[in-house]
């Protein structure tokens, strides 16, 4: 039954293409028609569903309506969570850096006393190192401190995005919250005006 019925309105709208195109019209302008009484058509049984109905309607969609807004809060509040993790993250690095730059500007003049003077070996920060040593944890450090630099600024630059996600998130959010509150009023209004009529 199904498939005859799908037959037939394919024949049907096949014929009326045929005819729009010999009348030198678009198909296009057929489709237009066609949703236009598809959409008179819906608007007219939507017109004689009962109120009870409507208003179960409203009410499902009010209810969809809420739980989004409830799942945007909490995505907002483990977004903000992330927020002060990454800011955690961002004051350790930098104190690590500050106290590595610290560090790297007392042994560059250890160490181009030691080249200068032709020094086997060092005394830095409490230890012995030969120069080899030396010279090695010096790039050991700088390495360090490019690596930990570049981690730095990846998490500022992901910090300020984030935190540009979460006003454009509070923003909707807000926004979300009025729509709500206007449709729980205009279903209220409704409601008031069917028990008065």
């Amino acid at each position: 039954m199904f498939w005859k019925t799908l037959k037939v309105t394919m024949v049907v709208f096949a014929v009326l293409a045929g005819l729009f195109v010999v009348a030198g019209r678009r198909v296009g302008e057929l489709v237009g028609y066609v949703r236009a009484t598809a959409d008179q058509t819906v608007d007219g049984l939507t017109e004689q569903i009962p109120d009870a109905v409507h208003d179960r309607k409203m009410e499902h969609e009010i209810t969809s309506a809420r739980q989004e807004l409830i799942d945007r809060q909490v995505q907002l509040n483990l977004s903000r969570g992330q927020i002060d993790e990454l800011r955690k993250d961002i004051e350790q690095l930098e104190a690590s850096v500050s106290r590595r730059q610290r560090l790297l500007a007392e042994a560059y003049p250890v160490l181009k006393e030691a080249i200068d003077q032709c020094k086997p070996a060092v005394r830095f920060a409490s230890n012995e190192f030969t120069m080899a040593d030396f010279q090695r944890e010096i790039d050991d450090l700088m390495t360090l401190q490019d690596r930990e630099t570049r981690q730095l600024k990846i998490k500022k630059e992901g910090l300020a995005r984030l935190e540009k996600s979460i006003h454009d998130g509070e923003q909707a959010l807000a926004e979300m919250r009025q729509g709500l509150e206007g449709a729980e009023q205009e279903v209220a209004v409704l409601k008031s005006r069917r028990e008065q009529a």
